[in-house]
């Protein structure tokens, strides 16, 4: 297990840069729109449109990040009132229902950059597809994180059911 943690770990560490760098870049266009609009008296072309795409890039793979430590809002109100054991079949269920979303991101999210890789965006003229491979990865990423917290919900329930009990030959 302390290599799948390790694998984890660095594609977590592949979110957290990318979505930095992805919102870097992006306040940094905004800066440089205004400032060629403001100062300057002439706007730079490509500016809005990188700046949108980074967003995009920056959503998901922060996304990702926060599926991974169990960060995202959650109404858990209800959840909060319920008695531990069904607390664990909720989590679990929630968890097993969740993964097929982000199973189904990411297919879909494959499909859409598939077809939408031959079009070119207007001010950059880059493939959509790049744009849209956001969405596969993200999903990727928070389908994979999303398996690992639901094992270590079975796994923590289940070393619970057994601490403390004497095994009889």
């Amino acid at each position: 297990m302390a290599g799948v943690n390790k694998i984890l770990d660095l594609l977590e560490k592949f979110a957290i840069w990318g979505s930095i760098v992805s919102f870097t870049i992006m306040i940094f266009m905004g800066i440089m729109q205004v400032l060629f609009r403001y100062v300057f008296d002439s706007s730079l072309y490509f500016t809005e449109e990188l700046a949108r795409f980074m967003f995009v890039w920056a959503v998901f793979l922060a996304s990702a990040v926060c599926s991974r430590r169990k960060i995202h809002a959650a109404i858990e109100l209800f959840v909060s009132w319920m008695p531990k054991k069904l607390r664990k079949v909720v989590m679990i269920i929630s968890s097993t229902f969740t993964i097929f979303f982000f199973a189904l991101i990411f297919v879909k999210g494959i499909e859409i950059t598939i077809i939408t890789w031959g079009q070119a965006s207007p001010a950059l003229e880059a493939p959509m597809g790049l744009i849209y491979l956001a969405i596969p990865v993200g999903g990727l990423l928070m389908l994979i994180f999303t398996i690992e917290n639901l094992y270590c919900e079975i796994m923590e329930s289940s070393q619970s059911e057994t601490e403390g009990k004497v095994t009889e030959w």
